[in-house]
């Protein structure tokens, strides 16, 4: 009997429907993320020009990244950061943003089981890269001075690592597991 109430068919619904509600999680993670980034972002200290500013959003991406994998830190890195950049008035900043701090949060996601602080380095060493190649493109050679942005990501590294410890003790990261 392989009808619609036959225990195979019971099996596959049950399967089917555990399968759509970890979609729905982790859409909800990625949304999170992505407004948290963002937020995080606007949280910023202006610099002199061409450096744009220095902000709270890395500590989002790497905690996304180490905590849910590169598809959710690359996503919520890359919109989350052009999102802030569009709403705080850095509109040329918007398309390379997405591009270097998607990577960013991919980099580091895909590194975690390795080691987290190594990955995050490796995320803040290739987001500096980034905006200086793409600072070298705008402004010149005045560029090197992105290279300064590392030891703010030193800190933020610093932050991140604390943050992380606390949650991965907490009971909620079992739930949120996808």
């Amino acid at each position: 009997m392989n009808g619609f109430g036959s225990q195979s068919s019971k099996k596959y619904i049950k399967v089917i429907t555990l399968l759509f509600f970890m979609k729905v999680k982790l859409i909800g993670i990625i949304a999170v993320f992505t407004a948290l980034t963002a937020t995080m972002t606007c949280i910023m200290f202006p610099m002199p020009r061409p450096l744009g500013y220095v902000n709270l959003g890395e500590i989002a991406i790497f905690l996304s990244s180490i905590l849910f994998g590169p598809v959710v830190g690359a996503f919520s890195g890359g919109v989350g950061s052009m999102v802030a950049d569009i709403a705080l008035g850095y509109y040329v900043y918007a398309p390379a943003t997405l591009l270097i701090k998607g990577f960013e949060g991919f980099i580091v996601g895909y590194l975690r089981k390795l080691n987290e602080i190594a990955a995050m380095l490796m995320g803040s060493l290739s987001m500096v890269f980034g905006y200086f190649l793409f600072d070298y493109i705008l402004y010149g050679p005045v560029a090197w001075l992105d290279l300064l942005f590392f030891a703010a990501s030193l800190i933020r590294i610093s932050i991140s690592y604390l943050i992380l410890r606390l949650l991965k003790k907490s009971p909620i990261m079992k739930n949120l597991q996808c």
